[in-house]
Order: C-alpha cells, then sequence, then structure tokens
C-alpha cells in the first residue's frame, strides 16, 4: 500500500472545499498533490482524493495552486518531509 498523508481544507463556516495529499514517492521524496471544489458544486471527499493523488503521483506537472491552499500546501510539504523521513518534497507549485 502507498503511504500517503491527508489534509481536507475548510472554508470559514467549516465545510470541506478542497484536499492536499502527500504521497511518498519513492526512498528520498515525496510529492504534494491538490483538489479544490468549484464554489457551484458539491464536495465529494472520494473525486476529491482521487484528483489530489493523481496530481501528486504526476509531479512536476503544470498544475498551479489556488492562492487558498497555498499555505497548507507549504505545511502539507513540511509535514511530509518529516512524517515520511525524506530528504525533498517535489511540490506541484508556481
Amino acid at each position: 500500500m502507498t503511504d500517503i498523508l491527508v489534509e481536507y481544507y475548510r472554508d470559514k463556516k467549516g465545510a470541506h472545499k478542497g484536499v492536499v495529499v502527500a504521497i511518498k514517492y519513492n526512498a528520498t521524496r515525496t510529492s504534494i498533490g491538490w483538489s479544490m471544489c468549484h464554489p457551484l458544486d458539491v464536495f465529494d471527499k472520494e473525486r476529491a482524493l482521487q484528483m489530489a493523488t493523481g496530481r501528486a503521483l504526476n509531479a512536476g506537472g503544470n498544475t498551479r495552486v489556488p492562492m487558498s491552499l497555498k499555505p497548507l500546501v507549504s505545511r502539507m510539504a513540511a509535514r511530509s518531509i518529516k512524517y515520511f523521513k525524506v530528504i525533498k518534497c517535489m511540490e506541484c507549485v508556481q
């Protein structure tokens, strides 16, 4: 099974709006992926995790992280380095 960390993003009212995941990419690196729900859509945890995991597995892709998720992505990067005891985290931040 793949090692994965998950953290959900919530709006000011406490409703789920996005998710950030960290996956152990190999012995020395982790990879970060994210997913954010469109304001007019209903949040689906399963679909959000699927999208975020896909982005993490395709690390280095040209996906821009929304401004509201950037602090969470940065925290997840630091958290994943400590948790997985690796040297580097590949973020999909531009």
